[in-house]
């Protein structure tokens, strides 16, 4: 009961705040704890991630699909969308992705790609973005 409370909350006070109502819904249907809302949440997301260019929703997907949350576990899907909410000026997707192509998951692994997406989100002010670009600056230098 606590979790439909929060969650309708949630909702309105985003609606309040001027979010897009395909977010909303598939906000809303993404944390029912009815499973035959599933598709419906993914399907709403996707819709205002693509057509809206809703950068929340991009990146809730990508939570989905790297944590297997109402789809299957599929990092390269989450990547997908955890770019474009990246693309779309989400600091912290900025992050994650930096930290995929770091790593090489679901991608191969690129240095440069990261440090250039950690950079991105070190100019928004993230300050972890900020270590790691340098760390890497460091690292391809040599030192």
């Amino acid at each position: 009961m606590a979790m439909k409370k929060f969650v309708s909350i949630l909702v309105l006070t985003l609606a309040l705040f001027g979010a897009d109502d395909g977010y909303l819904l598939g906000l809303k249907a993404y944390y029912d704890q009815n499973s035959s809302n599933d598709t419906q949440a993914i399907t709403l997301l996707s819709q205002a991630a693509t057509e809206q260019k809703n950068a929340d929703a991009a990146f809730l997907l990508g939570v989905a699909y790297s944590e297997g949350n109402l789809v299957p576990k599929d990092l390269q899907k989450a990547l997908y969308w955890y770019e474009l909410a990246a693309n779309l000026g989400d600091k912290d997707a900025m992050l994650v992705v930096g930290w995929y192509y770091y790593k090489g998951e679901a991608v191969e692994q690129n240095l440069e790609k990261a440090k250039e997406w950690f950079e991105k989100a070190a100019k928004l002010g993230d300050t972890e973005a900020m270590e790691m670009a340098q760390f890497i600056e460091e690292m391809m230098a040599g030192y």
